[in-house]
C-alpha cells in the first residue's frame, strides 16, 4: 500500500511542476500589537488569550510566506503556489515556482530515502534515470541525500532528498526540484529561494 501512495504521489508531482502552477496561495500579513508581531493569513482568525488595554496595531504585508508544519519552518517567495494532500499515513506539501520547487512528506512509520528513489526509478526506468549520493548545507546543519537525474521528454529534472532528523514514529523528507537549464547552471529562482531558505529554516 505505501509503495503505491508514494508511486501516486510522485508520478502527480513530477508531471505536475513541468508546466507553470497557477494555485491561489493566501496573502500573509505581520501584525503588530504594542510591538509584538503576529503572523495572520487572509481570511483566518486570530485569537489572543489576553486583555488589551489601549492597543495599538501595526499590519505589514509579507514580502514572503511563512510553511511550518510543526516538523519544519521556512520563509519561501510569495509567487509560489502551495498545495496540500493527505491521506491514511501521510501528508505532503508542495511549494510549486517556475523551475524550482520544495517537497514535503510527513509519514506514519519509519521509511528510508531509498523507498522513494526505488520506486522513482522503476517508474521512469534506469536509463532515463541516474543516482548519486550527495551532502549539503541546509540551514545550520550538514545533511546526507540522494540525487536523482531524470530525464523525460528531453527535460532533465534533479530531485534531492533527505530525510529530516526527527523523534518519533513518524518519517519526514524534504525535496529540492529543479529543471536544468540550458547551460546546466542553477536558474536565479533556486539561487534566491534556496537563500532564503537556508537564512529562515528552522527544525
Amino acid at each position: 500500500m505505501l509503495k503505491v501512495q508514494l508511486l501516486l504521489i510522485f508520478s502527480s508531482f513530477i508531471s505536475t511542476s513541468l508546466i507553470a502552477q497557477q494555485s491561489n496561495t493566501n496573502s500573509q500579513f505581520s501584525l503588530f500589537i504594542n510591538g509584538k508581531e503576529y503572523a495572520i493569513e487572509e481570511g483566518k482568525e486570530l485569537k489572543l488569550n489576553e486583555t488589551l488595554t489601549n492597543p495599538v496595531f501595526k499590519i505589514v504585508s509579507e514580502l514572503n510566506h511563512t510553511f511550518d508544519n510543526g516538523t519544519i519552518s521556512f520563509k519561501y517567495p510569495k509567487s509560489f503556489a502551495k498545495e496540500e494532500e493527505g491521506g491514511i499515513g501521510y501528508k505532503s506539501w508542495t511549494l510549486d515556482g517556475n523551475d524550482f520547487n520544495i517537497m514535503l512528506f510527513n509519514f506514519d512509520g519509519k521509511i528510508e530515502t531509498e523507498a522513494f528513489t526505488d520506486i522513482i526509478i522503476k517508474k521512469f526506468g534506469k536509463k532515463n534515470c541516474s543516482q548519486s549520493q550527495i551532502q549539503k548545507t541546509i540551514g545550520n546543519k550538514q545533511m546526507d541525500g540522494v540525487r536523482l537525474k531524470i530525464s523525460i521528454a528531453k527535460i532533465i529534472i534533479h530531485q534531492d532528498f533527505f530525510k529530516l532528523p526527527i523523534e518519533g514514529k513518524i518519517s519526514a523528507f524534504l525535496v529540492f526540484q529543479s529543471t536544468e537549464s540550458d547551460n546546466g547552471g542553477l536558474s536565479e529562482e533556486e539561487l534566491s529561494t534556496m537563500k532564503l531558505f537556508n537564512e529562515t529554516v528552522k527544525y
